[in-house]
């Protein structure tokens, strides 16, 4: 088992040292090192990680064969080609910018962190010690004895290690933030605390491992014990993990950062290590004379120590140590400003404040429909495929953090098809780790399927609000509404279907009175109009026959005089979907249809592509331009851009 090229390293360097000290000859214990590290990273798998371990290991192991001093930046770079050569596409991996980016964090940022706090330990630490005289010294240990002594070194070693472990992981954590929101989205806030006991017992998680495989033929007892502790770790790091996930601000949703973020980030930082390098360069300066400027008399008869005006100096020196302390630590607060900076710009979303913007997502045959209101909220309109498995763990939910979403304000679900819900499911069963909901809103329960009655239950089950929209109510945001226009009662007007709250919707278990009953499936589909300002759009979910007819005339009744912007295409372009009446009611100028590739239906069907086409509208497939955006500013359309598969 391989867990890092760090521990990659650790393997090769250690049976290295091992065969040079049993063979007495560098070349000889280089070779069998590489050959047992190459033999074991053929049976791991070479991973970028593992050929970057293993070409900064030849050039470690050949410096010292050659007897020529090892150069750090010069094996980075060479296993940085090495890697490229071998796996060109490499470069758009993040594993490999991961790999690389922790290791030069360590040989630049780490290494002048370190110093700068080693500095100031020793800056104010020791000359705190050193105030005291040594007469008083030898008097308390004469009193305590010798364990004060050796507790008071042991927890000052502790504290050198946990402040040097965690100031490696601040380092690292600086150098890969960028890449870790770039790829992934979000950010471990608890990780600097974890990676002070993971990254450790790592290493005796792999030694323990080792050791109990070569054992298991001789001595399976002791082979058996090792193995148990082994999983004693790796519970404890799972238990770890669940602990740290459900504490207050467990992950930085911030999503994907623009290039030029990353870049200004990246000047931030070098700004304040040069900064630092200068703070610590000042202190060590300072350090030195003050060891000059001290007035010190010799050695009497009997060695004491006699310190010249001792009250006197006493006072002034400690006076002066203070107040240079109190200014030392002032002068590191620039360093910390310019990353704070820095952080912030990466982790901003500019220049969406005031923006409507809509997302038809590419989820191949099946709809999922984000909306990011004027004011920040978050929606999501279906989601769900019947041809991608685990679209809502592969497709909705990287999207979604991409965005900055850690948190859904509401769920819409048209009706019970799987392909509008079973992606919905997989984001509720995903809340610890995944993206937060916190309302679901489904139609009128006279609507309601199976599965829609189970998707209700689960979503309670897991502590999401559940609530119900009627045909009229909408849920507003500044000047933006998203109205339910049915499943329910006909005829609603457009003055009676006024904006209101929506914390007037009723929650599940209310019984909505409708003229008769209504049938589960397409007919009964969510139909819902967004509007904002002179933009209007049409979210007609699955909605065919009877109720594409019971639309027409809601249409007619209610929006007389809306001009629709856009349609999102009921039933990804079935042939039994937007028939001629609907669309000349409607007249959209821009027709938006969600179906996969060569999906079995043929969607689009090719009759309702002609009777888009008939009333002028611009057509757009997910098929063939994979997600699609629309943005609306000051209430007009202001820009659609496609993602090309």
């Amino acid at each position: 088992m391989a867990i890092s090229g760090l521990h990659l390293s650790f393997i090769g360097i250690g049976m290295y040292k091992i065969l040079r000290r049993i063979t007495g000859s560098y070349p000889v214990g280089g070779a069998f090192g590489i050959l047992f590290l190459a033999l074991y990273i053929l049976m791991v798998g070479f991973t970028v990680s593992a050929v970057r371990a293993l070409v900064m290991f030849l050039f470690r192991v050949g410096a010292d064969m050659a007897g020529r001093h090892y150069d750090a930046p010069t094996a980075l770079s060479a296993a940085a080609v090495a890697v490229l050569v071998w796996r060109p596409l490499s470069l758009y991996d993040g594993g490999f910018w991961l790999s690389f980016g922790a290791v030069l964090a360590v040989l630049t940022v780490v290494q002048v962190v370190q110093e700068e706090i080693s500095v100031y330990t020793l800056h104010n630490n020791g000359q705190q010690v050193g105030t005291r005289t040594q007469q008083s010294s030898l008097k308390q240990n004469k009193k305590d004895g010798p364990w004060p002594v050796y507790l008071r070194r042991f927890w000052e070693y502790v504290g050198q290690v946990i402040l040097q472990g965690l100031t490696a992981s601040i380092g690292i954590n600086l150098v890969i933030l960028p890449i870790l929101l770039y790829y992934f989205f979000e950010f471990p806030m608890y990780s600097f605390v974890l990676n002070l006991f993971v990254i450790p017992l790592m290493s005796v998680l792999l030694f323990l491992g080792m050791a109990g495989s070569l054992l298991a033929l001789w001595l399976p007892s002791v082979s058996s014990f090792l193995f148990w502790v082994c999983g004693k770790i790796l519970c404890f790091y799972q238990m770890s993990c669940k602990v740290a996930l459900h504490l207050p601000g467990a992950r930085l949703v911030a999503g994907r950062p623009e290039m030029w973020q990353i870049a200004v980030y990246y000047v931030f930082l070098f700004l304040g290590l040069i900064l630092l390098r200068y703070i610590a360069s000042m202190k060590e300066q300072d350090k030195q004379g003050e060891e000059r400027g001290q007035d010190y008399q010799g050695y009497g008869k009997d060695r004491r120590f006699i310190q010249s005006n001792r009250v006197d100096k006493s006072i002034s020196f400690n006076n002066r140590m203070s107040g240079r302390a109190g200014r030392s630590a002032w002068k590191g607060w620039p360093v910390v400003f310019l990353w704070t900076v820095g952080v912030i710009i990466l982790t901003t979303h500019f220049g969406e404040s005031g923006k409507l913007t809509i997302a038809v997502l590419d989820v191949g045959q099946g709809d999922g429909i984000f909306m990011k209101g004027p004011e920040g909220g978050t929606y999501l309109v279906d989601g769900g495929s019947s041809d991608v498995k685990k679209v809502g763990q592969y497709r909705l939910e990287p999207f979604l953090k991409s965005q900055g979403v850690g948190v859904l304000d509401y769920v819409l679900i048209s009706h019970g098809d799987g392909d509008h819900r079973n992606g919905v499911e997989e984001l509720i069963e995903r809340q610890d780790i995944g993206v937060k909901i916190r309302t679901l809103v489904l139609p009128v329960q006279e609507a309601w399927d199976e599965a829609l009655a189970g998707l209700a239950k689960k979503a309670k089950d897991y502590g999401i609000r559940v609530v119900v929209i009627e045909p009229g109510r909408n849920i507003r945001e500044g000047k933006m509404a998203i109205t339910c226009i049915q499943p329910g009662n006909l005829g609603i007007k457009s003055e009676n279907a006024g904006l209101r709250k929506e914390n007037t919707v009723p929650e599940t278990g209310s019984i909505i009175p409708v003229t008769e009953k209504l049938e589960s499936g397409n007919e009964a589909s969510m139909v819902l109009a967004v509007q904002h300002g002179k933009f209007d759009m049409l979210l007609t979910g699955d909605v065919e026959g009877e109720g594409e007819k019971q639309l027409t005339q809601q249409l007619e009744e209610s929006y007389p005089d809306c001009t629709w912007e856009v349609l999102k295409v009921a039933h990804h372009g079935s042939k039994n979907s937007s028939t001629e009446e609907v669309l000349q009611q409607i007249q959209p100028a821009y027709a938006f249809i969600s179906a996969g590739q060569e999906n079995r239906y043929a969607h689009p069907h090719q009759e309702t592509i002609e009777r888009l086409a008939d009333v002028g509208c611009k057509i757009y497939s997910t098929q063939e331009n994979g997600a699609i955006i629309v943005e609306v500013e000051d209430g007009e359309l202001s820009r659609m851009e496609k993602w090309q598969r």
